[in-house]
């Protein structure tokens, strides 16, 4: 059954969109391009064949809005098909107490939301929820439409679309050292990269723009840091 929840139809049209980090403005005028109307926090449907939309995860932390991105995501969430990013997991485990002995200048740097989501009993409640309808992965097996699969971060073929918990854990985050040259740190995607595999989108490791090896897209460009919101 968690399998199947993981589908996506072959009758809709998907926009996946990047790692948003509470940079609420620009999700609001992205989702305005696609095929729907925003006035305040409440979405409607604009257009007559409005896109699907699919979050790859990290939509919280870093932008100050953990109040306003929680409450728009909530309020429209018929609108949207999460899947779970590092950050919603680890904000989401730390809180039920389930991780111990974080570091607190890391917490106070990377995880911004855990500090509103304390104080605001009711915005934790509806953070929750949003967390555990998300799907380590969303993926199209497509018949006339183009086959894909969604992943938080990239991930080595090994542990695609996989639910133990290795694979799971692998599907969602990537340590990358900024220290270290980065081209090193992905050359696996080259090499693991095939144009005949389906489409695998994923976002966690910013980059100025879209990047593509092969089949392989990486979606995050930076919103929270200045840069655009992307979507494919």
């Amino acid at each position: 059954m968690a399998y199947l929840d993981t589908l996506l139809s072959n009758q809709k049209d998907y926009a996946v969109i990047g790692d948003v980090h509470e940079s609420l403005s620009e999700l609001k005028k992205m989702v305005s391009k696609l095929g729907y109307r925003v006035k305040g926090n409440e979405m409607s449907v604009a257009g007559e064949k409005p896109f699907s939309l699919l979050l790859l995860g990290d939509w919280i932390d870093k932008g100050h809005q953990t109040t306003e991105m929680v409450e728009f995501l909530y309020r429209n969430q018929q609108y949207f098909q999460l899947v779970l990013g590092n950050h919603e997991n680890f904000v989401y485990r730390y809180l039920k107490g389930e991780i111990k002995g974080a570091d607190q200048e890391t917490i106070d740097h990377h995880f911004t939301a855990i500090k509103c989501l304390k104080k605001e009993p009711l915005t934790l409640e509806k953070f929750n929820q949003l967390v555990e309808k998300s799907q380590p992965f969303l993926r199209r097996i497509g018949d006339e439409k183009q086959s894909f699969i969604v992943t938080h971060a990239p991930c080595q073929q090994q542990y695609l679309g996989k639910m133990d918990n290795i694979s799971l854990r692998n599907q969602r985050n990537f340590r990358l050292n900024r220290e270290k040259p980065i081209q090193d740190q992905l050359q696996w995607l080259e090499e693991e990269g095939m144009y005949n595999l389906p489409i695998h989108v994923f976002g966690h490791i910013a980059a100025r723009g879209v990047y593509r090896v092969k089949n392989k897209y990486g979606i995050d460009t930076g919103a929270v840091y200045g840069n655009k919101l992307t979507y494919l």
